[in-house]
């Protein structure tokens, strides 16, 4: 249990090899959860990323039934990507804030991007990089800007549980995303019909439910080459896409698996 061990609390029981709640999640783990939550809102609305609510009435729900472990888990990620913005705010380099970004948790997880592939990174591009386990270990700031989710939703529910896609569609990336990884190749065209990726789930942010949804060309799939022996193997995942919202059309460029 990292985060100092949360500070030796007693509400927290040994169970095999476990640490697990009693109950509900602990109340002050709550409140510090939602604190990094806000500070994390806080520090993106102030570069005019994500200006809905940091939570929505499903995810504070939730959030008093994850486990320990997940909740310290989402602290310590959303901090190092506060620490990472920090950083590539600070930076006198001359790319792109996003480039910047990106590399931070790069080098943050020992992990090394094909150069050709970094080029075609634009501002406005969303990034996520996917473990061999299918965990999510970053995405960029735009993807606050094109989602109706709020930061907590995206924290405590699984993709699947937010996203929708044609089977056809998850059928083919399964196999393009074993390839990639059976073989280590650096970039891979997906080949992959368009189809729409849509918001399923109803976190409860507006009345009526409004669900976006966005048409999405399948463009390529890296593998990360891992510098150190603790890195782990991982991929990002390229797409283009054209968001609908609320009757809104806007164009986009969606790296997201």
């Amino acid at each position: 249990m990292t985060l100092k061990q949360f500070e030796n609390k007693p509400a927290l029981m040994q169970s095999n090899g476990i640490l697990r709640c009693a109950s509900d999640l602990d109340l002050s783990l709550q409140m510090k959860l939602m604190e990094t939550v806000e500070a994390y809102y806080q520090a993106y609305s102030s570069i005019g990323y994500h200006r809905k609510d940091y939570s929505s009435p499903a995810s504070i729900k939730k959030v008093k039934k994850i486990s320990a472990e997940k909740a310290i888990s989402i602290i310590e990620t959303l901090r190092l990507e506060m620490k990472w913005l920090d950083h590539a705010l600070g930076s006198e380099e001359e790319n792109s804030l996003q480039l910047r970004h990106l590399k931070r948790a790069l080098d943050h997880y020992g992990l090394e991007a094909d150069s050709d592939f970094l080029s075609t990174i634009q501002e406005d591009s969303v990034i996520e990089i996917y473990t061999q386990d299918m965990v999510q270990i970053y995405r960029n700031m735009n993807l606050l800007e094109i989602t109706g989710y709020s930061i907590l939703d995206l924290s405590v529910f699984e993709w699947w549980v937010l996203w929708e896609r044609p089977q056809f569609a998850n059928q083919q990336i399964y196999k393009v995303v074993i390839d990639v990884f059976m073989n280590e190749k650096s970039a891979v065209p997906y080949n992959i019909n368009s189809h729409v990726l849509k918001e399923s789930f109803n976190a409860g942010m507006t009345e009526p439910f409004i669900s976006r949804s966005c048409v999405v060309e399948m463009q390529h799939l890296v593998f990360l080459k891992p510098l150190r022996k603790d890195s782990p193997r991982a991929i990002i995942s390229t797409i283009y896409g054209q968001l609908l919202a609320e009757g809104i059309e806007e164009t986009f460029n969606l790296k997201i698996l």
